[in-house]
């Protein structure tokens, strides 16, 4: 995904609180209109542009209603400064594969960060 991409998408207040929600535990799109009180039309467009972005996923449960989660754990990183602008979007679980961490030290590290970098 580019990373100015991803800064549109997450430039909706809407959009991230969807991402916060589904930060704490999958939601279907019922919970998210109720919680958010935006109607579900709308929520529905919301999470179609998060999903084709990556950024959540989906899952059909027993009773068939679809379930929204966090696809992938990554870092969005935006510097500026009065000499450069620079974007970076990072796989975490890429950068943890690299430095030979195991998933459930993955999982202990991200929780915290997930919260913080779509705190906006």
């Amino acid at each position: 995904m580019d990373s100015a991409k991803l800064l549109d998408i997450l430039g909706n207040e809407n959009r991230r609180k969807i991402i916060q929600l589904l930060a704490n535990r999958p939601c279907y799109v019922s919970e998210i209109s109720g919680r958010l009180r935006v109607g579900p039309k709308a929520i529905i467009s919301h999470l179609s542009m998060l999903e084709q972005a990556g950024l959540i996923e989906c899952s059909v449960d027993e009773q068939r209603r679809k379930y929204f989660n966090i696809a992938n754990n990554m870092r969005l990183e935006v510097s500026v400064s009065p000499y450069a602008y620079t974007v970076a979007l990072h796989d975490t679980a890429f950068d943890r594969e690299k430095k030979g961490e195991s998933p459930a030290a993955e999982k202990r590290s991200l929780l915290p960060e997930r919260s913080r970098l779509f705190s906006f």
